[in-house]
């Protein structure tokens, strides 16, 4: 659906059968993943996992053989959910928060958070907004992309500059 979503469909995450042959995508399920408007997904690679982060700031784990809610995962994560990721081995989730650029108080940070518990293992503190996450694919070596925020000095207005990718060892 397009435009305003009614309050039955917010948070909603819809699975559907992609049938590139036809053209078509087929609903399977739909699960309502939070109370904000889902803003993410990510499928674990052991596909035994989902999470969904909403706009309202939480991110949920899901068992994609019921599709029943687990727990919370990173959980330091205080503004809406902009990007997950699982690890290779599906271990751990790396979560960052949707921050609009004018709003300089919230924090820059990326939680690293164990499926297995939902607990946050380690956070990153970033000097520029946190926008993408991506695993290596053989070991927990977590890449992110960054948006800077530059204040014109004159205007007191914002403007985004993307950042460098950087690569972090996680020590899990």
């Amino acid at each position: 659906s397009c435009g305003r979503q009614s309050s039955l469909e917010k948070g909603k995450v819809e699975v559907v059968k992609v049938n590139t042959t036809a053209g078509e995508l087929t609903p399977v399920h739909s699960v309502v993943s939070g109370a904000g408007n889902c803003m993410c997904i990510a499928i674990s690679p052991s596909n035994q996992y989902f999470a969904a982060g909403t706009y309202d700031g939480i991110s949920c784990l899901w068992d994609t053989g019921n599709l029943s809610c687990l727990r919370p995962c990173c959980r330091s994560l205080d503004e809406a959910v902009g990007s997950l990721a699982f690890s290779h081995d599906s271990a751990y989730i790396a979560g960052s928060c949707d921050i609009e650029p004018r709003n300089t108080s919230a924090k820059k940070i990326i939680d690293v958070s164990e499926v297995a518990t939902g607990e946050t293992v380690t956070t990153l503190e970033c000097k520029a907004i946190p926008r993408k996450l991506a695993w290596n694919p053989s070991q927990h070596v977590l890449a992110y992309g960054c948006e800077k925020q530059v204040v014109d000095e004159d205007s007191g207005h914002y403007s985004s500059h993307k950042g460098s990718r950087t690569q972090v060892p996680v020590v899990c």
